[in-house]
């Protein structure tokens, strides 16, 4: 597998002491994944997951 950086990101807002809204962003640098059998010329898979964003709201007791 070649080196892989990717570039996340998280906010929170406390909204009340129980409730939160939830902020998550994955791969904001729309990095590709490679993976390899012996070497660079034979690769496995290549995968490209796209930027992801995911909102939520949290409770907690």
């Amino acid at each position: 597998m070649d080196n892989f950086g990717q570039l996340d990101g998280n906010l929170t807002i406390k909204l009340t002491t129980q409730f939160d809204i939830i902020f998550d962003a994955i791969n904001l640098t729309n990095e590709t994944t490679y993976t390899y059998e012996r070497n660079q010329y034979a690769p496995t898979g290549i995968y490209k997951n796209g930027r992801r964003f995911y909102l939520g709201i949290r409770y907690s007791h």
